[in-house]
């Protein structure tokens, strides 16, 4: 359909005569007509002023294949990820920036761009010079976007950015635990495959969650005190080591190695302030091999053959910066003064050293790379 009868019709569905219409722009009714008839095309610069009368969008107006768009807007959007979930934000900023010049107005876009952002800003600690956008984008996308997907995913980034009290209001917005996707299908299905297959992603995503969190649980009170002693909290690492133990009890951890890492991390340094030497020592020597063992051997096509876990494949990864976990792991240990009273000992320089072998600024990105 040429522009001449899109602008006739989307006249005639507004219930608007070509005097009416002539009077809202500002030109003759003889343009209108010239314009309806395909004898001339409306001046560019009136284009938008067509489309807000009218009630359609530029696509429609010039007959932009809406489908090709869409096409277009996902090769961007693929194009930025890979860049993504390689570290190079940099990159991907650019690609989705370029994309946004030719699509102004894709919300996908818009969504990745600030994700590419906020990521930067965290891994190059410039969070002060991309916050502004960081927010300005998510604030954008929640003022006009209806897609839910989409605007749960800027809300998400605004909670981390937010001031406290801000992101707290923003947050409650959102669904419970049991409103969730994973809550409700679970419960929708009663019987066969489908059944099986959301009970089990249900549970795992529960098990998940509840892992990362409870190793996180000492919070300092507001009188200064904390909520739990240092005894208490190395207990409550064991409790989660020994959970995890439970969970994969063939030790085919897969990405869950994070977690395990994690841990070990913070057992070492538990260990350190107790001045317990032989148990931090014990917890890096456990750490530093299963960092190792993740740098070099980690697969994404492996599969789970513990029970709750059977068949399931390690998850990819992506990953804030292009830096593999022994070299984020040396920085880590570098600048923690927890580790000064083991530095010294002939275990830890032992430790380290294996550590220094492996660490690498470019990672191997092709073992974790999400499917």
């Amino acid at each position: 359909m040429n522009i001449g009868a899109i602008i006739k019709n989307a006249r005639r569905k507004n219930n608007m005569t070509q005097e009416q219409m002539a009077e809202y722009l500002n030109v003759s009714i003889s343009a209108i007509s010239q314009w309806e008839s395909d004898k001339t095309s409306p001046d560019i610069s009136i284009i938008p002023s067509i489309c807000n009368l009218l009630n359609i969008s530029a696509d429609e107006l010039l007959g932009v294949n809406i489908l090709k768009k869409q096409e277009k807007i996902k090769e961007i959007d693929k194009e930025a990820m890979e860049y993504i979930v390689i570290g190079k934000n940099e990159e991907a900023i650019r690609i989705l920036r370029r994309g946004l010049t030719e699509f102004p107005n894709s919300y996908e876009l818009m969504v990745q761009l600030q994700h590419a952002l906020h990521s930067y800003g965290m891994s190059k600690d410039k969070n002060d010079e991309v916050l502004d956008e960081v927010i300005a984008i998510g604030e954008k996308v929640l003022n006009e976007c209806t897609e839910d997907y989409l605007r749960h995913n800027v809300i998400q980034i605004l909670c981390y950015v937010y001031p406290q009290e801000k992101a707290v209001k923003l947050a409650e917005t959102m669904p419970t635990l049991e409103l969730t996707s994973e809550s409700l299908l679970a419960t929708i299905y009663k019987d066969g495959d489908k059944r099986f297959e959301r009970r089990k992603n249900y549970a795992i995503r529960l098990i998940s969650n509840a892992i990362f969190e409870l190793h996180r649980i000492n919070t300092q009170f507001d009188n200064g005190s904390w909520a739990y002693t240092i005894d208490e909290e190395i207990s409550i690492c064991n409790k989660s080591l020994s959970l995890l133990d439970i969970l994969f009890e063939n030790g085919d951890f897969g990405e869950y190695i994070i977690d395990v890492n994690n841990i070990n991390y913070q057992l070492s340094r538990l260990y350190c302030k107790k001045k317990d030497v032989e148990n931090a020592l014990l917890c890096l020597e456990r750490l530093i091999k299963d960092t190792i063992s993740f740098d070099t051997e980690y697969d994404r096509n492996t599969k789970h053959t513990s029970l709750l876990f059977r068949n399931e494949a390690y998850d990819g990864f992506g990953f804030n910066d292009t830096e593999n976990q022994s070299y984020t792991l040396l920085k880590w240990i570098d600048n923690q003064k927890d580790f000064d009273i083991i530095r010294d000992t002939d275990k830890f320089k032992e430790l380290y050293a294996k550590l220094k072998e492996v660490a690498s600024e470019n990672r191997d990105f092709d073992r974790y790379r999400p499917i």
